[in-house]
């Protein structure tokens, strides 16, 4: 289901923002969970958030757990307090309502929107509620990309049941996009990967091919998870990739963000593939009861680097 909650906004532009006479050949994106502003120290801190982001110096933002107008949060409008901040257009993604205000996701450019939609992803009604955003950008001489912001479920059978969702001509495999595409986001996709498996049959995993450093994003205790990954279609080559872990990192979220340099190639099509679940995963008849037998055997041989 599609959602008008994600509306391109604008917020002021300054100087430094990029020409779009002339594509960008090379771009930064960060995606980063900030926990509503909630610090690993249980303070809401937003400053921290805008701090830590501004940092890295990003092109592109995907952010998740966004707040607007919500107590806990002191009723700001986060997004559009990070897109002023930041000088950078955005557009926020509701995903569900909470006292007065809402919760969701929110996704920040350096470069014109032109288009912005949620797309609801839950998997059952009983379960917390999940949403995908695209959005639709202007890099420059009529060049557009395509970004997804995600933040997927934490049952097992909830992850497997979006990323078939996702894997769709509705959202990732829409014949509309030939364009360079980028996933970003919180896959929650641990302690058993089911996601991972398959997008990575379809697009690239930035942290594979250029990660530098460790790879986990989230602790649990003593235990560390890779939660948070960017992945890109062929019209964009990860140069470098990595998770920030400076101190204030550290403490501004229960999440570190993760951070790749990119290069544009602007190729005639993307990576969409239209073809029906079972042939994508090479079965005559789609078993979920098999695709997960195989995807733990295949994670057993793979593993991420924590």
């Amino acid at each position: 289901m599609n959602s008008p909650n994600a509306a391109p906004q604008t917020a002021p532009q300054s100087d430094s923002s990029p020409d779009t006479a002339q594509p960008r050949r090379q771009l930064r994106l960060l995606s980063y969970n900030i926990h509503r502003g909630i610090g690993r120290d249980g303070v809401y801190d937003l400053n921290r958030i805008l701090a830590v982001v501004r940092a890295n110096r990003p092109d592109l933002v995907t952010l998740q757990e966004v707040d607007n107008g919500i107590s806990r949060s002191g009723y700001d409008d986060q997004a559009r307090l990070i897109a002023s901040s930041l000088d950078m257009d955005y557009c926020y993604g509701v995903t569900k309502n909470v006292e007065d205000g809402q919760y969701g996701v929110a996704t920040f450019s350096r470069f014109p929107i032109l288009a912005s939609r949620s797309t609801d992803i839950s998997a059952n009604k009983r379960w917390e509620p999940r949403t995908v955003m695209r959005t639709d950008l202007d890099l420059g001489e009529g060049r557009r990309m395509h970004l997804f912001n995600v933040h997927l479920g934490l049952r097992t059978r909830e992850r497997f049941r979006q990323q078939r969702m996702l894997l769709s001509r509705a959202i990732l495999f829409d014949k509309g996009l030939h364009n360079p595409i980028a996933i970003m986001g919180d896959f929650n996709d641990r302690p058993l990967p089911v996601v991972h498996p398959q997008f990575r049959r379809h697009f690239r995993d930035a942290y594979h091919l250029a990660g530098t450093g460790r790879r986990s994003t989230f602790r649990f205790g003593p235990v560390k998870y890779s939660l948070d990954y960017i992945y890109v279609n062929r019209d964009l080559r990860p140069i470098r990739t990595f998770i920030v872990r400076d101190p204030l990192a550290q403490m501004a979220s229960d999440h570190l963000p993760i951070v790749s340099d990119v290069r544009v190639t602007f190729s005639e099509k993307g990576e969409s593939n239209p073809l029906p679940v079972s042939r994508r995963l090479g079965l005559k008849k789609f078993s979920p009861r098999r695709f997960l037998r195989e995807s733990q055997l295949r994670n057993k041989k793979e593993g991420d680097r924590s």
